[in-house]
């Protein structure tokens, strides 16, 4: 069996909103010499819709963790995007950000995940 850790994104999603999160995150670890370690996935829902057979997830979930460089403190901070206004052709505008920081408590509850010692 060959699993892979890929899941279905329009691209003005995958290539906008969630790339400038993704680059966010890199650009500061980068800034302040810092290692991390990203999460990631989708909230699968059966709402989800599905197009050309394939079930696709609306919303997705990141999470971020780090050693803080001051505290010494283990930290994280979640992030949780919608491709919902991407997915209908006539709905391909690239519209202003709809990203929201959320708890790493509130992505584990919607996601059945833990995320371990991570701060909530």
């Amino acid at each position: 069996m060959h699993v892979t850790n890929v899941v279905p994104q329009m691209q003005p999603f995958n290539g906008g909103i969630w790339l400038d999160l993704e680059d966010y995150a890199l650009q500061n670890a980068r800034r302040d010499d810092m290692k991390i370690s990203v999460f990631t996935g989708p909230f699968l829902t059966d709402a989800d819709p599905t197009m050309f057979g394939v079930r696709i997830p609306v919303e997705f979930w990141k999470v971020i963790a780090f050693i803080h460089d001051e505290t010494g403190q283990l930290c994280a901070t979640g992030y949780t995007m919608s491709q919902r206004d991407f997915l209908h052709a006539e709905e391909f505008v690239f519209g202003a950000h709809k990203t929201a920081q959320r708890s790493i408590r509130s992505i584990e509850q919607r996601t059945g995940l833990s995320l371990g010692p991570l701060p909530r």
